[in-house]
Order: C-alpha cells, then structure tokens, then sequence
C-alpha cells in the first residue's frame, strides 16, 4: 500500500485545476507535494509536458511555476540527457515562518481545522477496519513505526502525515482521502511544530500502534476510539502551543 498512498496523493495533487490555471495555484500544488514528502529529497519530478497535461495548463504556466519553486529552495533543474528537475526536501529552517502562521489564528479557527482532521481520521479507521487487507494493516503498521524514528522536524511531518493518508487510504474511499490529504496540506505544517518533540512523536507512536491493531482486528468502534486519540493529543499540544506564541501578540494588541 505504500505505492498506493504515493499513487493517491499525487492523483489528488496533480488533478486538473479548475481556476483557469493560476501560476500560484500550481505552485501551491508543486510545494505541497514536496513539503508533504510525496516527492523525497532527490525525485525527480514528472518531465515539464507531463506534468502540464496532468494539471491541464499550458507548459508556459508550468515554467513559471517552477521558477517559483526553485527560488524557495524545493527543487533544482539539470539539464542533458539525465537532466529534468529534482525535489529538494525542505530544512527546519523554516519554522519560525511557520510558528508567526500559528500565532496569528484564531483559536476558534484552529480549533475548527483541528476538529476536522479528527472527523477524517475517525471515520477512515471506522471503514478501515471493515475493509484492510492483511497486507494493509502490514503496511500501516511499518507507518505507524516510522512516526517515533529520531528525525528532522520535517521528516516527522512526512511520517506523520503519510501514516494518516495511509488509514483513509485503506478506507477505500477515494473522497475521503482526497478530503484528507488537502487538508493535510493545511494542517500538517502546523502539526510539524509539535510532532519535532521526541516526547510528543512517541506518544503518537504508541497510539498509532494499538489504531493499527484494533483495525487489524475489524474492531471499527475501537479503531474510531484509537483514531480520535490520536487527533486529539496532537491538537493538545497544538493548542498549548498556539497559546504561547499567541499572548506576546495579545499583549502588544492591548496597549
């Protein structure tokens, strides 16, 4: 199933655009694809006319889009018969872009982003436990694995991320996985913050163990229980988190 959840998510991200092509809006596709691992540090991308077609814009709208990418530092462009352009993963240095993001939404908003990971998450485990194969369940157990692996704050993402998309994969719903990596595209650069904590990514690890578990047991009331703890101790820290990067700007605003 890991080439299936590689498979779904690029399908997802790379589907034809339907606001007339906007440079940003392919950018912001390329970005997520790389920034959610679905291209690993060093992938070669799908070559300039392939990937113009998928999204359904001209190979000049591409282009542009390309420049972008690369004057942020996601990828790099070769050329000659091995040549074409090649993902680069994004460094840590990027979080405190990320924590002023956090700092500046509203609690309720967050809240709201939050609960609805939690909905998607719980109701993929609901249909994956009716529904994974055995092989699956290997699968999503080797994910569920990778959450607590001693890495950069943005590798924890990746894992983190893939093992969600891995559980609503294994729903076989395709809307439904399609809900949860856009959201993911959302949400996960906010979730990154917490999940660098070794503390936090082995509590999600032990979570995410007995989920792969109760939905290798077909137990979908157990599996939607495990599914929404899950959620539920990520946001936690996300919401102690918001807190403190919040009050500085609070202050400032009541003087």
């Amino acid at each position: 199933m890991t080439d299936t959840i590689g498979t779904l998510t690029r399908r997802v991200l790379f589907s034809p655009l339907s606001d007339s092509g906007r440079t940003e809006v392919v950018v912001d596709k390329i970005r997520a694809a790389i920034t959610l691992g679905v291209f690993a540090d060093g992938e070669q991308l799908p070559n300039e006319i392939e990937l113009a077609a998928q999204l359904q814009v001209s190979p000049v709208t591409l282009r542009d889009a390309l420049k972008v990418i690369r004057k942020e530092g996601l990828a790099r462009t070769t050329r000659g018969r091995s040549g074409g352009t090649f993902a680069i993963a994004p460094d840590d240095s990027h979080l405190l872009r990320i924590e002023k993001q956090l700092a500046s939404i509203a609690v309720i908003e967050l809240r709201d982003s939050l609960d609805w990971l939690a909905s998607l998450t719980s109701h993929s485990a609901y249909l994956a436990a009716a529904r994974a194969s055995p092989s699956e369940v290997r699968t999503l157990t080797v994910a569920a694995e990778q959450i607590t692996f001693n890495t950069s704050a943005t590798q924890s993402r990746r894992n983190f991320s893939r093992f969600l998309i891995g559980v609503s994969a294994t729903a076989r719903s395709g809307r439904l996985t399609r809900e949860m990596i856009t959201h993911l595209i959302d949400i996960a650069p906010i979730l990154m913050l917490v999940l660098r904590a070794p503390d936090v990514r082995r509590s999600c690890h032990q979570v995410a163990v007995k989920l792969v578990e109760t939905i290798g047991k077909q137990d979908q009331v157990a599996s939607q229980y495990r599914a929404v703890a899950l959620i539920e101790l990520v946001s936690e820290k996300v919401l102690e988190l918001h807190h403190r990067l919040a009050r500085p700007e609070l202050s400032r605003s009541e003087k």
